[in-house]
């Protein structure tokens, strides 16, 4: 889709999610930005569970800015381009890229190494917490019961 909103292509890209999907995918870009004489290309997508996460470093590493949409957004402006509340992959990446082409976005900028080994301390420090909360609310429970 272009900045404004008009669709350069009725078929959907599709790739797998490794190294080999993520060059066929730029292949199918740069071919698309040649086709209509266009300099500049963001990629849009939505931040659910982790399977942006790869394929955003990776672009951002060749050079192609990629725009994260909220899956809330994306939800709500699905019904407004058909009045269908239907889900399909087309859909959503045309909802997604209408997202991106009006602004609603937050550019995705990649952390640092150090960034992301803390978030993943963090995160697996809060897992941590919370099992042992439940495993010593059971030791109160069993002991409760078994000792009143």
């Amino acid at each position: 889709m272009n900045f404004r909103g008009i669709v350069l292509t009725k078929r959907p890209i599709l790739f797998s999610n490794d190294l080999a999907g993520f060059e066929y995918l730029e292949q199918s870009i740069r071919k698309l930005q040649k086709m209509h004489g266009m300099n500049d290309v963001v990629v849009g997508m939505e931040s659910t569970g982790h399977y942006w996460f790869n394929i955003a470093n990776w672009l951002v590493g060749q050079g192609i800015e990629v725009a994260l949409v909220n899956p809330m957004t994306t939800k709500r402006n699905k019904e407004n381009r058909d009045n269908s509340p239907s889900k399909s992959d087309p859909k959503d990446a045309l909802v997604i890229a209408d997202a991106v082409s009006r602004g609603f976005y937050t550019p995705f900028a990649p952390k640092d190494e150090a960034f992301r080994r803390i978030r993943v301390m963090v995160t697996n420090r809060e897992h941590w917490v919370v099992k042992s909360g439940r495993i010593k609310n059971r030791i109160h429970r069993w002991l409760d019961i078994r000792f009143p």
